[in-house]
């Protein structure tokens, strides 16, 4: 290509001996052949410093199909995937944070149990000890209010007690870690039985007569109300008892459902049911 260049310029300027109108073009012609010279050894000193790499090559177009699949997935531009990127980033860190925060209660919890557990052993302690103080006093009440042979117990169980690494927290309650059971044997022979199953309605008011007057000074319950405490007794035994609930009504408001005078003539008033 060059070659022939060369001949047009030799060409024209054999021509432009004959006709003077052309030395101009000649001239013009020879110029730009020294540019396209210049520009042809510009473009081959370039060629010699390019170096064609294969692998960058591949790599790039791999990245521009990378590029190509997250956009089509994710956002129409790359701000849409960065931003996304971001957005699931933060999401992340959250979950990773929520994570930590687990574990941390998980370890609150623990220790939390432990303590329930310590402090639910030290109340059962001492509510054995003032068990075992308490049913001698309720078995001379028992007597006082026509039980003569009445034995009473309070019987505690804790599945806690026996340090039993299965049981749940979930098995505790506001009173504390242990089940209560308040046992009698109303009669001579009988086993201990719970209270609520085989007493009959006047027992239970005189054994909860019992307790309410050995606990009167702690007992914060404001109002008690006894039905039926003169179920199968006597004038003399009802003297007892009006006399018990009498001492009673000085810490608490008491409501007394009687047949009996000897009962009745305690109360500061007569309520009559027709």
């Amino acid at each position: 290509m060059y070659g022939t260049l060369k001949s047009i310029a030799r060409e024209l300027q054999s021509v432009a001996k004959f006709d003077e109108d052309l030395v101009k073009v000649s001239e013009s012609y020879n110029q730009s052949l020294y540019q396209i010279e210049d520009i042809a050894f510009s473009l081959g000193k370039y060629k010699e410093n390019f170096s064609y790499d294969p692998q960058k090559l591949s790599s790039l177009e791999e990245r521009l199909d990378t590029i190509r699949k997250l956009t089509a997935k994710y956002g129409n531009t790359i701000d849409d995937v960065l931003s996304y990127r971001n957005e699931i980033e933060a999401k992340l860190k959250q979950l990773s944070e929520e994570g930590s925060s687990i574990e941390s209660l998980d370890e609150e919890l623990t220790a939390t149990t432990a303590l329930l557990k310590q402090k639910g052993c030290e109340l059962n302690k001492k509510r054995i000890s003032v068990a075992e103080k308490l049913a001698p006093l309720i078995d001379k009440e028992l007597g006082d209010l026509g039980i003569p042979h009445g034995r009473f117990q309070v019987e505690i169980k804790s599945p806690f007690l026996d340090d039993n690494e299965g049981v749940s927290i979930l098995e505790t309650n506001s009173s504390g870690i242990s089940n209560i059971d308040f046992l009698i044997s109303p009669n001579p022979g009988e086993n201990l039985k719970p209270l609520r199953k085989i007493a009959s309605g006047g027992e239970i008011s005189r054994v909860m007569l019992a307790l309410k007057h050995q606990l009167a000074r702690v007992d914060k319950t404001p109002v008690l109300v006894f039905d039926e405490i003169d179920a199968n007794i006597g004038g003399r035994m009802g003297e007892v008892i009006g006399e018990k609930l009498s001492s009673i009504a000085k810490s608490h408001q008491v409501i007394c459902i009687t047949h009996l005078p000897q009962i009745a003539c305690y109360a500061d008033e007569h309520w009559k049911s027709k």
